[in-house]
């Protein structure tokens, strides 16, 4: 069993890369270039003398703008998803065991939708899009031994 610390700023930091990185290769592409695209044909737009060029061009400036600081969006109005995750971990060869604040919850491997090794971390995605990560220098070498056996990706 491992003790798993994941700070505030460790979460951010994760959101922020599988925000941008974690997905399929089109959707990384739209959400890191989308917002200034949108920005750019807005900016185009704008200054056109036609009444409907005008609003779409006021459309898009503000729906890229947005677009572009919705992950800051997010961080700022849902903090509780960023506090900082303490629990304790066991991994047997058939369940996974997360142990935080009292409440135990059991979990086969096979019901996950992946399990990833990234360079500093496991990530454990739930089929309900949520994805835990664990820091594999808080995880014993039978426990990584166990995640390798599990990996999907």
């Amino acid at each position: 069993m491992s003790y798993q610390v994941i700070t505030r700023a460790e979460r951010i930091n994760l959101f922020l890369k599988e925000y941008y990185f974690g997905n399929s290769t089109w959707t990384n592409s739209v959400r890191i270039v989308g917002g200034p695209l949108v920005i750019g044909c807005g900016v185009y737009l704008y200054p056109s003398s036609l009444h409907f060029a005008v609003g779409y061009g006021g459309f898009c400036l503000v729906y890229g703008i947005y677009y572009l600081l919705k992950p800051a969006v997010i961080i700022l109005v849902r903090p509780a998803l960023f506090q900082t995750a303490e629990f304790d971990l066991h991994l047997d060869t058939e369940v996974l065991t997360v142990q935080e604040r009292g409440v135990k919850v059991t979990v086969r491997y096979d019901s996950f939708k992946s399990i990833r090794q990234q360079s500093e971390y496991y990530a454990v995605k739930l089929p309900e899009k949520m994805t835990i990560h664990f820091r594999k220098s808080q995880l014993t070498e039978q426990e990584q031994a166990t995640l390798n056996q599990h990996l999907t990706a």
